[in-house]
């Protein structure tokens, strides 16, 4: 080899970076805990029932700050760890998408085990298998990386409105209503079955009857990657774009369009997610209705400004002051503390730990969730005193880098 390509050192770490993986790892954390203290299916039968005050102020606290925001986050953190190794590899001369093969082959195993051993809700696989297509466009330039993000953003609005728009009109005519409402109803009978059944299994059954639950729970999952996949390309997509654009790399070289970015964030994003949260409240989530499309359209515009936000404060938190806070350490081990969150709830929730599966409320639960959180905080802060990188950071970039490159 005429120069080492290897992943970046600790000393070349963007901190802001970090910081935003850390804060995208709280928001999954608080929204997976509903998919992980009740069973998946939860969503198309309403079984988290707020029983008063504080449990309905938690859920619309989840739902008005984390709900479908932090995922789009993570994915745009996706995007710009890419297009970081990429331009790296580039500078060494070497064609990066043999390693980025071998990147998202382990992260799809990684998923899998996931998926097997702990929780249907995993997004590793779902990233391996988008980021497989994402390596054939690095090389493109930001500015075309930004059509295609605009690109994705109309398939994702189109696809949207092609499944709900028909349901949600039908609405309007009282017979076609009849019909509608009787379809919903048959639905959500089959959906509380799949409910129970879930419940059941994760209670008393044993590891092979809920692997293969798991599995094709997680096959039907997947099938919403008609929807979702165009917007998690998109984010992975302006990801790469504004790497390309060097605003993350020299944040202090655009105070001005990141300050615009932030204050438009917040214009756009409070009053949207405050309507996006609402809506969660008034339509059932199994009622595909225009309350539901309504929540939809504005869950877009609440997660992309929000997403704006968050990436041009921290941006211009760093450019003031480059320290490492609690959620850089966590971000540090993004991939480690992601799985340990589900192992720490699986064990909490599932019959093989404590049993507590639909026995935590929503506002107990919230503050669950920041204990948990905060132990990542001191436990990442102990490992990285004496190790590099987290456990499942290592066993990534060897086998990513150290299979193919000799030492």
């Amino acid at each position: 080899m005429s120069q080492s390509f290897s992943p970046i050192s600790t000393n070349e770490r963007l901190g802001h970076l970090d910081e935003l993986r850390g804060l995208a790892l709280l928001g999954i954390l608080l929204v997976n805990f509903y998919s992980l203290g009740f069973p998946l299916e939860r969503g198309q039968v309403g079984a988290v029932h707020p029983e008063g005050f504080l449990d309905m102020l938690a859920v619309f606290v989840v739902d008005f700050l984390a709900r479908n925001k932090f995922y789009t986050l993570f994915s745009f953190l996706f995007g710009v760890g890419l297009a970081m190794q990429f331009d790296r590899s580039s500078q060494h001369g070497k064609f990066f998408f043999f390693y980025g093969f071998r990147r998202m082959a382990a992260l799809f195993f990684f998923g899998w085990a996931h998926i097997v051993f702990l929780w249907a809700g995993d997004i590793l696989v779902i990233y391996s298998v988008l980021g497989f297509a994402l390596l054939l466009l690095l090389h493109l330039p930001a500015r075309v990386l930004v059509f295609l993000v605009v690109l994705a953003l109309v398939f994702y609005l189109m696809v949207l409105s092609l499944l709900l728009l028909p349901s949600a009109l039908s609405r309007l005519d009282p017979e076609l209503a009849k019909n509608v409402y009787a379809l919903e109803n048959n639905l959500y009978e089959d959906n509380r079955e799949q409910y129970e059944t879930s419940v059941t299994l994760l209670l008393e059954g044993n590891l092979a009857e809920n692997a293969l639950h798991r599995i094709g729970q997680a096959g039907e999952m997947f099938g919403s990657l008609i929807i979702t996949g165009w917007l998690l390309s998109a984010c992975f997509f302006l990801g790469a774009a504004v790497w390309k654009a060097g605003i993350l790399q020299r944040p202090w070289n655009h105070r001005r369009p990141l300050k615009t970015a932030f204050f438009a964030g917040l214009i756009i994003g409070v009053p949207t997610n405050f309507i996006f949260a609402l809506t969660e409240q008034i339509s059932p989530p199994w009622q595909l209705d225009l309350w539901t499309y309504l929540g939809y359209l504005c869950a877009l515009a609440g997660q992309l400004s929000f997403l704006a936000c968050m990436v041009a404060f921290f941006s211009l938190r760093w450019c003031r002051a480059p320290i490492v806070g609690p959620l850089a350490v966590v971000g540090r081990m993004a991939l480690t503390n992601y799985l340990l969150q589900s192992l720490i709830f699986c064990f909490i929730f599932n019959g093989w730990g404590l049993g507590l599966l639909e026995r935590v409320a929503p506002f107990p639960g919230l503050f669950l969730c920041l204990f948990v959180y905060g132990l990542q905080i001191i436990g990442s802060r102990l490992w990285l005193r004496h190790f590099k990188q987290g456990p499942m950071e290592a066993l990534w970039r060897f086998m990513t880098y150290r299979l193919t490159l000799s030492a």
